[in-house]
């Protein structure tokens, strides 16, 4: 079963922010990054299911090599996941319940990707 993506602009936003800051650190390691994040995300139009929930039904993606998750959700009667954000490890979880409640309620801010 295919389910379209949908990542939002606060996590486009997210991505583009991080990518540069990688970048500015080493010449590639934010396109690595973007690759990293990219494969991860690519992988739910088949598998949305792979990664458990951990709050108010958002999963998290742990991305190897970096401290960071992609926050989503799964809409099974749209077939659909949308990308929430992309959220350093390191931050307190109760900013990303906030940042993503917020993404949440502001339903025309998607973009889709595939």
């Amino acid at each position: 079963m295919q389910y379209s993506i949908k990542i939002r602009v606060e996590a486009l936003a997210d991505i583009q922010e991080v990518v540069a800051w990688y970048e500015a650190k080493s010449i590639g390691l934010g396109d690595n990054f973007r690759i990293i994040v990219s494969k991860h995300i690519g992988q739910l139009d088949t598998f949305p299911y792979t990664y458990c929930i951990r709050y108010d039904n958002i999963r998290c993606i742990p991305l190897k090599k970096y401290p960071y998750m992609v926050h989503y959700a799964v809409d099974e009667n749209t077939k659909e996941v949308q990308i929430f954000a992309v959220i350093s490890t390191h931050r307190n979880p109760e900013i990303w319940r906030k940042m993503i409640q917020r993404s949440i309620n502001t339903e025309q801010n998607d973009v889709s990707v595939c």
